[in-house]
């Protein structure tokens, strides 16, 4: 067994050495142009609008209360900025509301990171006015990545934070 298990250690370390012969031979790749393409999200089967928004967050967190505006429309949610410093996801499907409870329940136990995340400030509950669990987290104002070019700093950057993302989760 000894033996069996000394030959795969001394065969991984050649196949590793050769790997790395190889890459210092080979030239230099082109660099990389990424682009997306346009997707069109499903159809929304929840009513998602800056007026019930606003409402919500008058209603159950009324220290965050302010002037409400769509931000953008995602696969599954819809985000609003709320006043200057808060933004409210709502999901605007179904299959979003399972991923948004589990946000809510990650959030606060992830490591820190080296980009901001989301920090959540209120838990919204399904009320007469909207059905479904929501969310108001810290604004972090920035750009998304799909608007420009991905050049190293940003491939950087990101390779970093899924390094720092990818442990195992804390037991439940």
């Amino acid at each position: 067994m000894r033996l069996k298990s000394k030959l795969l250690t001394l065969s991984s370390a050649c196949a590793a050495a050769l790997t790395l012969a190889a890459c210092q031979t080979m030239p230099a790749p082109a660099p990389l142009e990424l682009s997306m393409a346009p997707c069109t999200p499903p159809p929304v089967d929840m009513c998602t609008r800056g007026e019930p928004c606003g409402a919500l967050v008058t209603e159950q967190a009324p220290q965050h209360a302010g002037p409400v505006r769509r931000l953008g429309r995602g696969w599954d949610n819809e985000v609003f900025l709320v006043g200057q410093a808060h933004v409210a996801r709502l999901p605007r499907r179904a299959p979003g509301v399972p991923l948004l409870r589990n946000e809510h329940r990650w959030l606060g136990e992830l490591p820190p990171l080296p980009i901001p995340i989301p920090s959540l400030v209120h838990r919204g509950q399904p009320s007469e006015r909207f059905r479904h669990p929501w969310s108001l987290c810290r604004f972090h104002p920035g750009e998304r990545v799909d608007d420009r070019p991905l050049d190293r700093s940003a491939a950087v950057a990101m390779g970093s934070f899924l390094a720092a993302l990818h442990h195992p989760a804390p037991p439940t």
